[in-house]
Formats: C-alpha cells, sequence, structure tokens
C-alpha cells in the first residue's frame, strides 16, 4: 500500500498477508458481522480502508454493496442509499461523517431502520459531533478507530457502548484499545513508557506491524525500530509520530501529530511532498505547505509561495493536480515576499499569514445579478472564509473541496435552493450553480424570545453526571485579534443583540437535586463586557494585564446565575493592536455553534 511520503515520492508499505487476515478476523469480531449484512465499500480501492470493507464482509458471508457512483454522496443522497439497499454497516472517513451528522441535526431526518453500525475512522472525532449523533440516531452502534497503514489499516478501536465508564474523563472521544493481537504503547524519546495521562509518542506492535518500506532501508530504520517488551526475537515498533495519552480506564486518546505529517479529509499527507512538488515549478522559488484551520472544523491545505516571475495560481494548481493526488493539492495559494524565519534560521511557521483566499480573476470579476446568485456568494463566502467572490469564480479553485462542498449543499438547501454535490463539480462557478438550482421553501426559525423550562440534552445530562469540583469553570474561549480599533459601544451593543437571538447564552442551571434542571432566563439589563486599557502599559505589561484578565473571567462564569458569556475588549487604541475575549459555557457552546456566534457577532 503507498502512503504520501516527504521527499515528493509515495512510500510503499509492505503489509504481510498475516496481518491482513489478523485485521480481518478481529474487525469481523468487532463489528459482529454476520451473513445477514449489507455493507457498502465507500472507500475508493487504492486505500487500505477498502481492505477493511472488503474482507471482513465476505469472511463473515455477508453483502458488499458497492457505491452506486465514484462522486462522493451528500447526506440525503447516503441516507437514500441506505433505504434503497437496505444497508446495515457503514464505514465512513471522520471527515465526512462530521458533515453527516451536522446535516442531519439540520434536517431532523431519521436514519432507515436497517443501520446497525458505523464505523469511522482517519481524523480526530470532534465531541460536539458524536453528542449530536446520540440525538440524531441513538439506536445505531457507533464505533471510532485508529492505525496507519503501518499498522494494517487500524490498530484500535472505540465502542461506547462496551465501555462502562465511557463518561469518565472523556472531554474528547477517545481511540480506544488495540485490537486482537496488537499491541499499543505510549513511549518517550527514550523508548520509556508514560504515565497515565502524560502524552507520549503511539508506537504499534504486534501482528498488525508492516515489514517495514519498500527500498527505503533507511527510512524503515527509523520508523520500525526492535520492540523492548517483546519476548519474541526480532520483533518491532512502529513509532506513528501520534502523540496520545492514556485516561485512567485504559482508553486511548489521540492529541495530535509529532510532526509536520497531517491528515486531510481523512487521507495522510506529509507537507514536505507537496513542497517537494511545488519546488519544481520554474515560477516558484520557495514554498510552505501546512494545515490551517482558521474556521473551527474547517481544515484546509494552504501554499505559501514565494515567487520568481509571475505566474497564475490557476496554473499552479493544475500542476500541482497533474503530479499528486487531488487531496493534496492546496486548497489555498498564498503570495508572500519572504518565507519568516526563527533566529535559528528555520522557516517560523506560526509567523505565516493568515490566507485572504487569493484567486485567479482571469475571467474579469462579476458580482452576483440575481437572489440566487447572490445567496451562493454569501454561502460561498461564509464556507471557505473569503469576502469577495464572483459568479465566474471556480469553487474548487477558491479553496473548496468535497467535504466543504456539502456544507454548502446544506446550507443553500436552507435556504431554499436545492443542489446535489454533482451540482457542484459539474457547475463549481456561482453562475452555473444558480443556473441549475432547483428552488423549494426555505427553513424558517424564527421563534421570538424562548423562556422558561428546557430539557436537557444528553451532552447536558453527561456533565452533570461527572459532578465536576469546577463545574462553573468548564468553557471555551477564544481570543481574536481585532484588525482595526473597535467602539466600546457598538461591541456593547452588538453582545446585546447576541444575547437576544440566542437563548442558550441566557441558559441558568439549578443544581443540588437529583435530577438538574435549566431554565431559559429574560433579557438582563447588564451586558457582561469588560473594556481594558492596553494603551498605556509596555509589551511586558500587556501581556501580565491580559493573562491576569483572561483567567479571572473564566473563573467568574456561573451556571447558576449567568450568563454563560464573558466578553473582555483590550483596547489597544490606534496604534496597538486590540483583541477581543469570548468565553462561553461548554453547557451553551460547541465547535459549531462558535462559527454560527461568530458570524452573528460580526453581522451585529
Amino acid at each position: 500500500i503507498y502512503t504520501s511520503g516527504s521527499t515528493g515520492k509515495p512510500k510503499g508499505v509492505l503489509v504481510r498477508h498475516e496481518s491482513v487476515v489478523n485485521h480481518n478476523y478481529a474487525v469481523a469480531r468487532a463489528f459482529a458481522l454476520a451473513a445477514g449484512d449489507r455493507v457498502l465499500q465507500f472507500a475508493t480501492i487504492n486505500f487500505d480502508t477498502a481492505a477493511e470493507e472488503i474482507f471482513p464482509t465476505w469472511l463473515a458471508g455477508a453483502t458488499l454493496v458497492v457505491r452506486p457512483n465514484k462522486e462522493l454522496l451528500s447526506g440525503d443522497e447516503l441516507v437514500q442509499l441506505i433505504r434503497q439497499e437496505g444497508l446495515t454497516v457503514l464505514d465512513l472517513p471522520t471527515a465526512y461523517w462530521h458533515e453527516w451528522v451536522y446535516e442531519l441535526s439540520l434536517s431532523g431526518e431519521s436514519l432507515p431502520p436497517s443501520l446497525r453500525l458505523v464505523i469511522i475512522g482517519g481524523e480526530k472525532a470532534l465531541r460536539e459531533r458524536y453528542a449530536l449523533w446520540q440525538k440524531v440516531a441513538p439506536n445505531v452502534q457507533w464505533i471510532n478507530t485508529y492505525g496507519p497503514t503501518e499498522g494494517t489499516i487500524i490498530a484500535t478501536l472505540y465502542d461506547p457502548r462496551l465501555d462502562a465508564s465511557h463518561a469518565g474523563d472523556h472531554s474528547e472521544v477517545p481511540i480506544g484499545r488495540p485490537i486482537a493481537n496488537v499491541r499499543v504503547y505510549l513511549l518517550d524519546d527514550n523508548l520509556q513508557l508514560v504515565p497515565v495521562g502524560v502524552p507520549g509518542e503511539l508506537c504499534i506492535g504486534g501482528v498488525g506491524v508492516a515489514r517495514g518500506y519498500l527500498n527505503q532501508p533507511e527510512l524503515t530504520a527509523q520508523a520500525f525500530v526492535p520492540d523492548p517488551f517483546a519476548s519474541q526475537p526480532g520483533a518491532r515498533l512502529y513509532k506513528t509520530g501520534d502523540i496520545a495519552r492514556y485516561l485512567p480506564d485504559g482508553n486511548i486518546v489521540y492529541v495530535g501529530r509529532r510532526d509536520l505529517q497531517v491528515k486531510i479529509r481523512g487521507f495522510r499527507v506529509e507537507v514536505g511532498e507537496v513542497e517537494a512538488v511545488l519546488s519544481e515549478h520554474p515560477a516558484v522559488k520557495e514554498s510552505v505547505v501546512m494545515v490551517r484551520e482558521d474556521t473551527p472544523g474547517v481544515r484546509r491545505l494552504v501554499a505559501y509561495v514565494v515567487l520568481a516571475e509571475a505566474v497564475d495560481f490557476s496554473e499552479l494548481r493544475r500542476y500541482v493536480a497533474a503530479r499528486l493526488p487531488d487531496y493534496m493539492v492546496p486548497n489555498v495559494f498564498t503570495e508572500i515576499d519572504a518565507l519568516p524565519t526563527t533566529p535559528s534560521g528555520k522557516v517560523d511557521r506560526k509567523a505565516l499569514p493568515k490566507p485572504g483566499g487569493e484567486q485567479s480573476e482571469t475571467q474579469g470579476f462579476i458580482e452576483p445579478r440575481t437572489w440566487a446568485e447572490d445567496t451562493l456568494a454569501r454561502i460561498w463566502s461564509e464556507v471557505l472564509g473569503i469576502e469577495r467572490i464572483g459568479v465566474n469564480d471556480n469553487f474548487f479553485e477558491l479553496g473548496g473541496d468535497s467535504i466543504l462542498s456539502i456544507q454548502v449543499i446544506a446550507r443553500a438547501n436552507q435556504a431554499g435552493l436545492k443542489l446535489t454535490p454533482r451540482d457542484v463539480f459539474q457547475n463549481p462557478t456561482i453562475a452555473g450553480l444558480a443556473s441549475v438550482a432547483g428552488s423549494g421553501a426555505a427553513v424558517l426559525a424564527e421563534q421570538g424570545l424562548v423562556q422558561g423550562n428546557v430539557p436537557l440534552t444528553p451532552i447536558q445530562r453527561w456533565f452533570f453526571e461527572q459532578d465536576f469540583p469546577e463545574p462553573h469553570h468548564w468553557n471555551q474561549a477564544v481570543l481574536l485579534d481585532l484588525s482595526q480599533p473597535l467602539d466600546p459601544a457598538t461591541l456593547h451593543a452588538a453582545l446585546a443583540q447576541l444575547l437576544v437571538h440566542h437563548d442558550a447564552l441566557r441558559l441558568r442551571f439549578e443544581t443540588g437535586i437529583t435530577i438538574p434542571k435549566q431554565v431559559n432566563a429574560g433579557i438582563d439589563a447588564e451586558v457582561p463586557l469588560t473594556v481594558i486599557d492596553l494603551r498605556s502599559a509596555s509589551e511586558d505589561g500587556r501581556e501580565a494585564v491580559m493573562r491576569i484578565a483572561i483567567e479571572r473571567e473564566q473563573r467568574s462564569l456561573d451556571i447558576s446565575r449567568g450568563p454563560l458569556l464573558r466578553a473582555v475588549l483590550f483596547d489597544g487604541g490606534a496604534n496597538l493592536p486590540g483583541h477581543l475575549l469570548l468565553i462561553i459555557h461548554h453547557l451553551a457552546v460547541d465547535t459549531v455553534s462558535w462559527r454560527i456566534l461568530l458570524e452573528d457577532l460580526e453581522m451585529a
């Protein structure tokens, strides 16, 4: 199986048949596959996940249902396929599942009763999406998997229904425990075991370890090392480069990558490979490629290029696309004068600017001319993070991909424009999409001010079952850099409107009783905004003032008296950068709602 490599050439992973057979039997048992199952082959044949869909299914005497076309299915189309084919098992990329769950939560559509199991893998699963899943599919078994190709498809899995203590410390979704005949260790730099709760590199041992990389002995020696914990002579560990930690109950939580190897839409990408290809273009002097998540939940592959001569970004995109798979083509190209460096001379990736979504304008910029074009341009702007979009701009050249197209379709349907993934791929411009979009009634959600008792959601019930020692402090916060001075009075008015519009920000919780209660309070005359003047403080003093204020405000939340929102404006005046701190208790916010709140605040 070939995977992404940092030298510009793919790495061939030598996976033994014994390892594949072990995996197949292990997951067939874990997934409880039986002759009556109908399993969807979602993955393409050149990715190892396809082996997880095909062979365990056949081992169990079950039916493999091949996806009807090569295009990515929309959420609605997937539900229709489940119903049409009587599918019982799905094995989906995590990124696709994230969008599908969100779309199901918006539509309120029930899943067909034939579906009994959904398996996900490829990226870190969001806790917020799992909470939504529990609401939209409470009767469907769900399993989260983890594993690199070098460990034979998957090495661990997490099934909440088999985990009696799954409500323990799971503010993040675990990747679980090793599958049969596979061992997992979390080790420090000296290959010593780390204690529970301490991050370490995840290393895989046992039957699942591959032989190494084809014709690359040095790379094999670096990644496949002698197993100090095995009694069998010659046994080896595979060093994944992934950082993880143990929970007290024995489950493992994925933390992140140790190096620059990243995951995009479930596919592994080593940015050095993309940089190597870009550097071969005669117009490119230097390049750096990295993953950015400027909008929560939206990961984009961004290429920063220092040009030796003028070149159209669409030409660079075509050049990379001709040499690498589509998921390795940068979503956004940004030209910079020089690569920022650290004092030691290394590229300072943290200093790279936020991309503006630069795009080619070879066809000329044309403003939206109809309601449909204007609606689609607004949706593209929200999803792609680009302010100026014309009717001839290409969705994929602006940084869109198949996963983001699902967001566009869901939002367009909510606005009354009916689209499918095929429409986006065949008509990737605003003008083209508007010409084929069907129409339907937009979803109207205006309901006035909500007050009174509200039932607890599953994630809220889970929160109170933990009996946290500091329940008021369990919050999420964002610190926004302001591009220009912000008038405190204007911000005060915007926050007041935000509290009116979003009822969850006015929630109050009655605790200390058998079953906690939540109530939507009315409008409070006091807006929780604090303004701190940074203009007279030194640089070190500004940092200290901000740090103290952030800690104080995070401790000030009170879920009983409310409100669940705190805002701090750090005013730098006309000459110093300003910052806006927003703190919201996790009982009222998640990754999805942050995006909506920030959009509404900007509009207000």
